[in-house]
Parts: C-alpha cells; structure tokens; sequence
C-alpha cells in the first residue's frame, strides 16, 4: 500500500475521531461496504456513503467523544490493509469509559474505499484479509 493510501487512512481515522463525517466519507466508493464488528449484537453491513453516514451517525449519539488512533499499519498489497486501532471512548450519560483495540481490515480499488470489516483478534483480521503473520 502506498505512503499515500496510507496517509487517506490517517486522515480518515482523524475525520471520525472529530466527529466530521463529511470529510471522513471523501474516497467512499458508491458501492463500499461497512461491517460491524460480528461480537456486536445484530451486527449489520451499511452499504455506500449514506450507509456509512447512518452509522457514524447512530454511533455519535451514543458517546460523548471517541478517538481512533492507528496505531500498526499491516499492508499486503495496493488493495488491502489491516490496521490495529486502538479506541477510546466516553459514553453519553454515565460517561462510561472505553479502552479497545480493534483491527480494521480495508480494501480499496483506485484509492477508493470499497470495504471495511472489523474484529477483535489480529488472526481473524489477518486471515479476512487473505494474510497470515
């Protein structure tokens, strides 16, 4: 993957973490898909960016502020990354911290973003993304 691809990842996980969805959705393919995490309950795929938008959105309301911090880029090839995150999260109300680690496998087709699929182990990440360590 590119010093580029790399830097539009960057940005995006810096997007999200302000909150500025408009610009975390620049690069998302009509087609993308997002899925969450499959340990969610009723973990569901939002498809293209209003998909996307609907989900930072619903998301948004539940905390009071979070942070995506990349912090391990594992790059196979121009089309897809795995990225080891490490998030930060105050919810709304009680203000409950959280503090995870999740990895982001992504896929990408001419510097768009066709696909993002989450999980809580790096072998199941890794092995989603066709790679092993």
């Amino acid at each position: 993957m590119s010093q580029e691809t790399q830097g539009i990842l960057r940005d995006g996980y810096a997007a999200l973490s302000r909150g500025d969805i408009d610009a975390w959705l620049q690069g998302v393919h009509t087609d993308a898909q997002l899925h969450e995490l499959s340990e969610v309950p009723d973990a569901a795929t939002y498809r293209g960016p209003a998909g996307f938008r609907a989900w930072a959105e619903a998301a948004l309301e539940l905390v009071e502020e979070w942070e995506w911090e990349p912090e391990e880029f594992i790059l196979d090839h121009e089309d897809v990354a795995v990225v080891r995150v490490h998030l930060r999260i105050r919810g709304r109300g009680g203000g409950v911290p959280i503090d995870q680690t999740v990895f982001h496998v992504f896929r990408l087709r001419d510097a768009e973003l066709m696909e993002i699929r989450a999980y809580l182990e790096k072998d199941r990440a890794l092995e989603a993304a066709g790679l092993s360590e």
